[in-house]
């Protein structure tokens, strides 16, 4: 809060996916987000998509996280478009992406139909950077000013802000990496992920060298081998239960 307390200009934002309670926008009046905002009067929280903060003749506005965004492509488009300005900026939290992931949840660039001029995101967290579309259209999500986790993709990202200068009808947007900001080696320790990777490697190339003749998977888990051999034996489903809870006894003295 202090931070943000001492910024020199206004900051602007709209609620996540984490800022509110089950994509509700009405539970927002009690979160901590609607707290920093009556404590810190320049931090500003816009969630209507119909409400322009306007800035000379710049307009912006801003679609929070609600169950609607990402569905049939809703989010990335202002309810309006300001009849008093040269240029629009739209703020979405959205998974807006340039690739399909492996996940059913998003909207991808190309698709996206708005009437903005540049669109901000940022619930991806790793980041796009600065995306023009063939129609002239601008994306940026430079990523999270955080990491949240020891991945490859966020060990290696930098930490970074776009600078955005807006000059009559020339846009130019700069990626900035912050210098407070260490590099993801410095502050992460990926050591347990890694071992657990050549982990479950070994157990791969095992099963592959102990499978049986005519091919069929080996089971390494002990409920999983006790469980095959009850099926193709046909023994009482109460006994495989029995055998299954005095296995997890033994287990927990183990442990």
């Amino acid at each position: 809060m202090t931070v943000i307390a001492e910024s020199p200009v206004p900051i602007y934002t709209t609620a996540g996916n984490h800022d509110i309670h089950g994509y509700n926008l009405d539970t927002y009046e009690r979160t901590s987000l609607r707290l920093l905002e009556l404590l810190v009067p320049k931090f500003r929280v816009i969630n209507s998509p119909g409400y322009p903060f306007l800035c000379d003749d710049v307009a912006v506005t801003f679609t929070p996280s609600t169950g609607q965004v990402d569905r049939d492509g809703y989010g990335y488009s202002p309810a309006h478009r300001h009849s008093d300005t040269r240029f629009h900026i739209h703020i979405a939290h959205g998974m807006l992406l340039d690739h399909i992931p492996p996940f059913d949840r998003y909207t991808l660039i190309k698709d996206v139909q708005t009437t903005a001029d540049l669109i901000l995101t940022g619930h991806d967290h790793q980041g796009f950077g600065i995306y023009k579309r063939a129609d002239g259209k601008l994306f940026c999500n430079p990523g999270s000013l955080t990491r949240l986790s020891a991945s490859a993709g966020e060990m290696e990202r930098p930490i970074q802000v776009a600078l955005i200068t807006i000059d009559s009808d020339i846009v130019d947007i700069q990626l900035i990496a912050l210098q407070s900001a260490k590099a993801g080696s410095e502050v992460l320790d990926r050591s347990k992920i890694e071992a657990e990777q050549q982990r479950q490697y070994a157990m791969e190339e095992f099963a592959a060298l102990i499978q049986t003749g005519n091919g069929d998977k080996v089971l390494l888990n002990i409920n999983d081998i006790v469980e095959a051999i009850a099926t193709k034996e046909a023994y009482d489903p109460a006994v495989v239960q029995k055998t299954l809870e005095k296995i997890q006894e033994q287990q927990a003295n183990i442990l």
